[in-house]
């Protein structure tokens, strides 16, 4: 029955790819509402499942109105396609007869725009902290803007997704060789290195915190409580620290990867080194960084090869 074969491999994603639980939450949203389409349109089997049938949802999916009274973009009905693929290649895998995966056709969708700050930019957040009080406890004002310093530092300078900064424990910190040990989507483990600055804050805001016996290495004010610092709580420093320096981007705390990943790529870093320091599974996904810095390099051209040379046409060069 079709609703078993979509149970069966969610528990596959779940044990055998060790997808995270966001990841099949959102694969179990949406395959349980094209169940319900599919249910509705008398399919009942997962070899019923053709191209078809799946046009006609993508109609279905065009009408909704999303919570916020939108209508769903083509990213989002792309994501359905991406999991039906993935549902359909599993049971292929399970020598069931169904319609190949590449029969359904992913829908265009716009380039994505990828938000990133200069260093210059990162600068002034560093800056910013330290003129910014957090708390009227002296001490625990200088443990906070230490820590705040740490964390933006470290995900400036190493790629890392702030839920993975945030869930570092102290073991995982190698002082001789300034690197993590990361635990990353999947429960894959892998290796970060960070920079020496990175670092020399990371130890200093360990100095002045002081001995604790919360095992994580960046942690709330409250450091009894053995938790995390929440991503919550990160998302709402760092927007508020580029308020304070006067950035009008939006900022959360993945601009900082996004800025880490095109830094990279600028200052030559081949595509497959950035791929494994930011932990991707798939190079596409890394190659996002490469429109980046594919329109500046036009827009460098243009200004050399446009600009320059209209100019000297003008002078009568």
């Amino acid at each position: 029955m079709l609703l078993n074969d979509i149970n069966d491999f969610l528990l596959f994603c779940e044990l055998t790819r060790q997808y995270s639980q966001t990841t099949i939450r959102n694969y179990s949203h949406t395959l349980r509402r094209l169940y319900d389409f599919l249910v509705e349109n008398k399919i009942d089997t997962s070899e019923k499942i053709e191209p078809k049938i799946i046009d006609r949802y993508r109609l279905y999916l065009d009408s909704q109105i999303s919570s916020r009274g939108e209508k769903l973009n083509n990213k989002t009905l792309a994501y359905q396609i991406i999991v039906l693929r993935s549902f359909l290649k599993y049971l292929l895998e399970q020598n069931r007869n169904v319609s190949p995966p590449e029969k359904f056709i992913l829908p265009k969708t716009q380039s994505r725009q990828i938000e990133y700050l200069t260093n210059q930019e990162i600068k002034q957040i560093l800056e910013v902290i330290d003129i910014t009080q957090m708390s009227k406890d002296v001490h625990l004002n200088e443990i906070i803007k230490a820590r705040n310093k740490a964390i933006i530092q470290t995900i400036a300078h190493s790629g890392l997704r702030i839920s993975e900064v945030l869930n570092l424990p102290k073991s995982s910190l190698i002082n001789e060789e300034s690197r993590l040990i990361i635990r990353g989507k999947g429960g894959k483990v892998r290796s970060a290195f960070i920079s020496n600055q990175s670092m020399d804050l990371i130890l200093k805001y360990l100095e002045i915190r002081g001995q604790d016996d919360n095992p994580y290495l960046f942690v709330a004010s409250t450091l009894q409580n053995h938790r995390p610092l929440t991503t919550r709580s990160a998302q709402q420093m760092v927007q508020k620290y580029a308020l304070l320096a006067g950035i009008n981007k939006k900022i959360t705390p993945h601009v900082f990867r996004h800025s880490f990943a095109t830094t990279a790529l600028k200052k030559g870093a081949d595509i497959r080194s950035v791929q494994v320091m930011l932990g991707h599974s798939n190079i596409s996904t890394t190659q996002l960084y490469t429109h980046v810095t594919d329109t500046e390099l036009e827009q460098t051209h243009s200004k050399i090869f446009n600009d320059v040379l209209l100019a000297a046409e003008q002078r009568g060069i």
